[in-house]
């Protein structure tokens, strides 16, 4: 028997041609599988959770998805506050997709969890985020994962306690405009 392929149409490596739009041209993808404890209350880079991507063209948007098993134990019902932030240069990341009003400046948030006696518990769970960036540039952007408590206490990422771990990432996606 003779194979067969069909298909509507086939997208260069490129992307789609000029007015095509909406091709995938590469994927990268930073995959965390250790855990991470911290009492920071100010935003800290989450080890492990960087990853860059070189654009072909300055004109694709970066699809940018992250999903985060994180846990916090923090007092008077603090939460882990996380946030995804960029840098052209490696050095000077600055934040993307944030809210435009709120104290919190952060694009995911895992609350405390706190029973009807008032003890603290740590509560984990999976926190997730898109978002479509347009950096405009065919130099290198690193992204990254930052984190930090609302209030006293551990934030962890990966665990909330030390038998058992989950896994976390960070998918980058440059689409063709």
């Amino acid at each position: 028997m003779a194979s067969k392929l069909r298909v509507d149409s086939i997208l260069p490596v490129d992307g789609a041609p000029t007015g095509g739009g909406g091709g995938i041209i590469q994927v990268k993808q930073v995959y965390k599988t250790d855990a991470f404890t911290s009492e920071s209350a100010s935003f800290v880079d989450v080890t492990g959770m960087q990853v860059s991507i070189t654009p072909k063209f300055n004109t694709s948007k970066i699809l940018i998805t992250a999903n985060i098993g994180c846990a916090s134990e923090a007092w008077s019902y603090g939460a882990c506050l996380l946030k995804v932030v960029y840098a052209s240069d490696n050095t000077n990341y600055a934040n993307i997709g944030m809210p435009t009003s709120g104290t919190k400046d952060c694009h995911m948030a895992q609350n405390l969890y706190s029973n009807s006696e008032g003890n603290t518990e740590r509560n984990f769970s999976h926190v997730n985020w898109c978002y479509l960036h347009s950096p405009g540039t065919t130099s290198q952007i690193g992204y990254k994962l930052q984190g930090r408590i609302e209030n006293a206490g551990t934030w962890y990422v990966n665990t909330s306690s030390a038998d058992w771990l989950t896994v976390s990432n960070i998918t980058l996606m440059e689409v063709s405009a």
